[in-house]
């Protein structure tokens, strides 16, 4: 990502204020409420052992601190130095704790590091996030992704008008096929139009 790129979510978030509620995505509620289900978290002697998950893009973090506030041992990045401040002060303010990282995905580097979930929202990188994605899960792991679809260009409401910023119905499984497929659709909401997908990694 430029620095004009930066510089641009940057601003973006300047006027922004911390999080007052925390709402994480319906999608991100769903699937891992069908994680919780399929797994225990605790060791031979009874003791909670957090799950490790992992955002990219996480803007205000609203999805990372709920993880964090359901037992989730939780870093989230974002290219955005302001944004995560924010994101930070919301964590602060509800007790939640958060690894953050201000980081582009091609700079990132989470070496020696692997996580039970990878947490995707409303953020499209075709050439280095996959790779990435697949380095830091552990076989067995989750991806949870939405973002928009190619539908969204056809949205009165768009803000989006390039399709190379938005999914091809077939598209996210060809790009994680080291995931096996547990649901993936294409959803239109009020405010938009994405495509969800939740994979178990092989």
């Amino acid at each position: 990502m430029s620095a004009a790129d930066r510089d641009k979510w940057n601003q973006k978030y300047h006027g922004k204020q911390p999080l007052v509620e925390i709402k994480p995505d319906d999608w991100l509620r769903e699937c891992v409420d069908q994680i919780a289900s399929e797994v225990g978290t605790s060791d031979e002697v009874g003791q909670s052992i957090p799950l490790k998950a992992v955002e990219f893009a996480c803007g205000l973090g609203a999805n990372s601190i709920w993880l964090a506030q359901h037992g989730w041992d939780i870093t989230a990045m974002d290219v955005s130095a302001v944004g995560l401040e924010r994101a930070k002060q919301t964590a602060h303010q509800v007790g939640a704790e958060v690894n953050w990282i201000a980081a582009d995905v091609e700079e990132v580097s989470l070496a020696n590091q692997q996580f039970e979930l990878a947490v995707v929202f409303r953020f499209l990188d075709r050439e280095r996030l996959p790779q990435l994605i697949d380095s830091v899960i552990r076989p067995g792991g989750w991806l949870i992704y939405e973002t928009f679809s190619t539908a969204q260009l056809e949205r009165t409401d768009s803000h989006i008008h390039n399709a190379d910023f938005t999914l091809r119905e077939d598209e996210l499984p060809l790009l994680y096929p080291q995931f096996d497929v547990l649901s993936h659709k294409q959803c239109v909401l009020p405010d938009r139009t994405v495509m969800r997908f939740h994979a178990r990694k092989k």
